[in-house]
């Protein structure tokens, strides 16, 4: 323990260094007084009042300890440090003594009025619950009665996420697409000059407006906007698009060449197919000439054959690429550069979400609610399901079996996801 550590009340061994991607510091120092200030000026000294909440906190550290012992994930530890600071932040602010009944109850009627007044989204709510439900229950000990009284909202209450205007698309498209392409075209030209960069070297540059701009770690900003873009065209969200495989190439029956990518949906157990063609409506060919640079561009960070699709170098490593780089490469660079609002003068974000919801209401206008269902992988009406399900079955039982050995998990619901996604590309007019 050094000597400023120890005048100044900062203890070394309450603080927790968890292995997350971005790195996290779970210090419990911040937690006992009031205000959450930083670990650097806890250690600097400074005058700081007590919390007096020194025995919770002591139990939540121990806990921690636990639960690392036991192999628990440290993304999910610091979801609960995260969560448990901002309640407490509220509660000095609102002069509420901590961890009490009275105080949760204040708090989440406090966020259920943000919900109400479209500050926080339902969602958001029902995880913030969740996760102070487990931070009271399995951390502290105390009484799962505390939350007997606070509101709960089912999933019937979530919202969709909000879809762009044709005004958003026309300012975003353009910038992501310019971006992607000026980026690609210096990578490919030359990738291990970029591969070796120092992360703070700028190594591209890119061109917008008559101004030019210079990037560090361009290849992350290249990849984020490839996210960006292949969320659009293929609706996928966050989590299938990062986890898809770069992709073996197939034939469909009009002779088009058609890219397929499967992608596993843990909370369904099941497997998705993502997949991208020169077809009518969905994907045009200027967006097919953008996945194959796409994809020549993932080949040269990596070839290996657990490589996914969207990848960055980190530190001249190759990795998978992060929802956390996501967020911090393009986001806080084109916010700090560049400005785009919408037509009710908010600032304006891509957003993964955002453009999945857009492309599921062009599918919903050209070819109807049943094709939207499908293509975001929605639970159909009975009526629907029914139908669908006899339409299956008499598919299944004249499937040729070379088709069938496409399927990546073995159960008959598996096939049956499988031949969903094949109808829908039937009424979507990618097959005959």
């Amino acid at each position: 323990m050094s000597n400023i550590a120890y005048l100044h009340g900062w203890k070394p061994e309450l603080c927790i260094q968890l292995d997350t991607s971005c790195n996290h510091l779970a210090d419990f120092n911040r937690l006992m007084v009031k205000g959450f200030p930083s670990t650097a000026s806890l250690q600097q000294g400074g005058r700081f009042e007590d919390a007096n909440r020194g025995g919770f906190i002591l139990q939540m550290k121990s806990r921690f300890d636990d639960f690392m012992s036991e192999g628990k994930s440290h993304e999910s530890l610091y979801v609960i440090y995260a969560e448990c600071s901002r309640y407490l932040r509220w509660c000095d602010e609102h002069n509420e003594e901590a961890f009490t009944q009275h105080a949760t109850k204040a708090y989440f009627a406090f966020l259920y009025k943000e919900v109400l007044l479209g500050k926080i989204k339902r969602s958001s709510y029902t995880r913030k619950r969740s996760v102070m439900l487990r931070l009271c229950c399995d951390y502290l000990d105390l009484p799962s009665a505390y939350f007997d009284s606070i509101a709960v909202t089912d999933r019937s209450d979530i919202e969709p996420f909000e879809a762009y205007t044709r005004s958003d698309l026309n300012q975003l498209l353009p910038f992501l697409r310019s971006l992607f392409k000026q980026t690609a075209k210096q990578f490919i030209a030359a990738p291990e000059t970029h591969i070796d960069a120092h992360q703070n070297v700028p190594t591209m540059t890119f061109n917008w407006k008559g101004e030019q701009y210079k990037l560090c770690g361009g290849i992350s900003k290249m990849m984020c906007a490839g996210t960006y873009l292949l969320a659009y065209y293929t609706y996928a969200n966050t989590s299938d698009l990062f986890q898809l495989k770069q992709p073996n190439n197939a034939s469909t029956s009009v002779g088009e060449i058609w890219y397929t990518m499967p992608a596993f949906k843990r909370r369904a157990f099941k497997t998705i197919q993502v997949e991208m063609g020169g077809h009518e409506l969905d994907i045009p060919k200027y967006a097919m000439r953008f996945f194959d640079t796409l994809l020549e561009a993932s080949r040269l960070i990596s070839t290996d054959p657990n490589a996914t699709l969207l990848q960055t170098v980190v530190s001249k490593q190759r990795a998978p690429l992060k929802n956390v780089t996501l967020q911090d490469s393009l986001h806080k660079w084109v916010e700090k550069y560049f400005t785009f609002t919408d037509q009710t003068g908010r600032r304006l974000r891509p957003v993964v979400s955002r453009f999945r919801e857009t492309g599921a209401q062009i599918t919903t206008y050209h070819q109807g609610e049943f094709a939207n269902n499908n293509t975001l992988n929605n639970t159909l009406n009975n009526t629907l399901n029914n139908t669908l399900n006899n339409t299956l079955n008499n598919t299944l039982n004249n499937t040729p079996k070379t088709y069938m050995e496409s399927t990546y998990l073995q159960s008959e619901k598996s096939v049956k996801v499988k031949m969903r996604t094949y109808i829908r590309l039937l009424i979507g007019g990618a097959t005959s």
